[in-house]
C-alpha cells in the first residue's frame, strides 16, 4: 500500500487538461473489475486525475453503462464471468456510436496470441498485472491526445457536411432559378414547327446548358413580306440570356411600333427597313447601353414574297445556306463583324433570290463548329451533306435528322456549344 500510495502522490502532480470537444467536461472513465478492491484503487486515482469515474462490476451492466452514458475511456480487466474484458470490447466496437471510446485491457496475459485476440476485438491498448500507475498514466494521456485528435476530425467533417449541405441548398435554388429561366428563355422561341404567312418555317434550339446565348425568330411585315432572323450572344449562362431576352424585344412581333426592325410611314403603313442600318444602330446601341464586353453575331433577312428577292446582312454568323427546289445546296454571304465589338462599324446588306420550293437556313455556328471525338469540325461541307440528304423532308423533320446526323458525327448528344437553327421555305 506504501508504494501505491507513493506512485498516487507522484501522479497526482499532473492533472489532465480536458478538451473542448467533448461538450467542456470532464472526460468520463469506465472501470470494469470484478474485483472490488481494484476498482476502487483505480477509482481513487482517475479522480486525482480528474476524471469522472463510473463503476462495473462484470461486463453486462458495463456495456449497460456505455450505452447510456458518455463514456470516453474503459478500462477493464481481461477475465470476468459471463463476458471477458475482449467480448466487451467488441460489443463495444459494434455500438453505433458518434464519439470514440478508447478501450484498455488489463491482463496477466503476454503472449503474442493473446495480445493479438486483443487487438482483433478492437483494443487499443495494453497493461499487464501487477499495475504500473505511472505507466497507467502515460496511457492514459496517449488515449486523451487520440480521443482529442478524433473529436477534431468529427468536428471537421461535421463542418464540411454542413457546408455542404448549404451549398446543395444554395445549388438546388440556383438550379430552379436556371431552370425557370429556361422555360422563359424557350418561350421566346417561337414553336418547332409554324407558318408565317405562306412561308413554312421549322426551328431547332438545344442550349448547352440550363440557358444560351441564341434566339431566333421571325414575323411578317405585311402581306408581301416576312423577316426571319438567327442572333448567337458571346458565351453562356445566364448573362448571355439576359442579352438574348433584351434583344428579342427589338424584334417585336406584336408591336411592330416597337420593332427596330420596321418603320412607320405617315399614311400608317409599316416598311423594312435595309437590314444592314439595323445591325449597324443594334451595334451603336450596344456600344451606348451595355456596359460589358459582351457582343453577339446575327443575321436578319427580309423575303419580299411576291419577288423572291430576300436581302440580308450578316454579322458575324454563319453564311446561310439556300437550298434549292432541285436539292442543289448553296452558301451566300461575306461574313461581316459582330455586334458590339467595334464603334462605328459599318455593315453590309447581301441579295439573294428564293423562287417557289426553295429554303433557307440560319444556324448558329453550334453547328459548324461541332467536333468529332477526333476534333475534327463538321463544316459547311458536313452541313451540305446533311441538307442534301434530307431534302426531302419537312422544315422541322430536316432539323432534327440534321441534329441527329451531328450526334452521330460528336458520338454525343452534349454539344459544348447552343445548337439553332431555322429552315424556311418559300411557296
Amino acid at each position: 500500500m506504501t508504494a501505491v500510495r507513493e506512485m498516487t502522490e507522484e501522479a497526482d502532480e499532473t492533472v489532465f487538461d480536458q478538451t473542448e470537444s467533448r461538450a467542456f467536461r470532464k472526460l468520463v472513465a469506465l472501470v470494469v473489475d470484478d474485483s472490488s478492491a481494484q476498482r476502487k484503487m483505480l477509482k481513487m486515482l482517475l479522480r486525482k486525475w480528474n476524471f469522472e469515474v463510473v463503476e462495473a462490476s462484470d461486463g453486462r451492466s458495463a456495456l449497460e453503462a456505455v450505452q447510456t452514458q458518455n463514456i470516453d475511456f474503459v478500462i477493464s480487466d481481461w477475465m470476468m464471468p459471463e463476458m471477458s474484458g475482449p467480448e466487451l470490447c467488441r460489443e463495444v466496437r459494434a455500438l453505433d456510436q458518434e464519439h470514440y471510446v478508447y478501450f484498455i485491457l488489463l491482463t496477466s496475459k503476454t503472449s503474442k496470441e493473446e495480445v493479438t485476440a486483443g487487438l482483433d476485438a478492437g483494443a487499443d491498448d495494453f497493461l499487464t498485472k501487477p499495475m504500473d500507475m505511472g505507466e497507467l498514466h502515460a496511457r492514459l494521456r496517449a488515449g486523451q491526445r487520440l480521443i482529442m485528435m478524433q473529436d477534431d476530425l468529427v468536428d471537421k467533417n461535421r463542418r464540411i457536411t454542413d457546408a455542404f449541405d448549404r451549398l446543395n441548398a444554395i445549388y438546388q435554388s440556383i438550379d430552379r432559378d436556371l431552370k425557370a429561366a429556361a422555360r422563359l428563355q424557350k418561350s421566346l422561341i417561337p414553336e418547332a414547327q409554324t407558318y408565317c404567312g405562306p412561308v413554312k418555317i421549322g426551328l431547332i434550339y438545344q442550349p448547352s446548358h440550363h440557358v444560351g446565348g441564341d434566339l431566333l425568330g421571325f414575323f411578317k411585315i405585311s402581306d408581301s413580306r416576312i423577316a426571319a432572323y438567327a442572333i448567337d450572344v458571346s458565351g453562356h449562362g445566364v448573362s448571355s440570356a439576359l442579352m438574348t431576352a433584351r434583344l428579342s424585344n427589338y424584334f417585336n412581333a406584336q408591336h411592330l411600333d416597337e420593332n427596330i426592325a420596321i418603320r412607320r410611314l405617315p399614311n400608317g403603313e409599316f416598311v423594312s427597313r435595309d437590314p444592314s442600318a439595323i445591325a449597324s444602330e443594334l451595334n451603336e446601341r450596344l456600344q451606348d447601353e451595355v456596359d460589358s464586353d459582351q457582343y453577339f453575331t446575327m443575321i436578319f433577312a427580309d423575303i419580299n414574297l411576291d419577288s423572291g428577292l430576300t436581302r440580308f446582312c450578316q454579322a458575324g454568323q454563319p453564311n446561310p445556306a439556300v437550298i434549292r427546289a432541285s436539292g442543289e445546296v448553296e452558301f451566300v454571304g461575306s461574313g461581316g463583324a459582330p455586334i458590339g465589338l467595334i464603334p462605328g462599324m459599318e455593315y453590309e446588306t447581301s441579295v439573294v433570290r428564293l423562287d417557289p420550293g426553295d429554303r433557307m437556313l440560319l444556324y448558329s455556328d453550334g453547328i459548324t463548329e461541332a467536333e468529332d471525338p477526333n476534333g475534327q469540325m463538321l463544316d459547311e461541307e458536313g452541313l451540305q451533306s446533311m441538307l442534301e440528304r434530307h431534302s426531302g423532308y419537312g422544315e422541322r423533320a430536316t432539323l432534327e435528322r440534321i441534329l441527329r446526323d451531328m450526334e452521330t458525327f460528336a458520338k454525343t448528344n452534349q454539344f459544348d456549344d447552343d445548337i439553332s437553327a431555322l429552315l424556311l421555305t418559300v411557296s
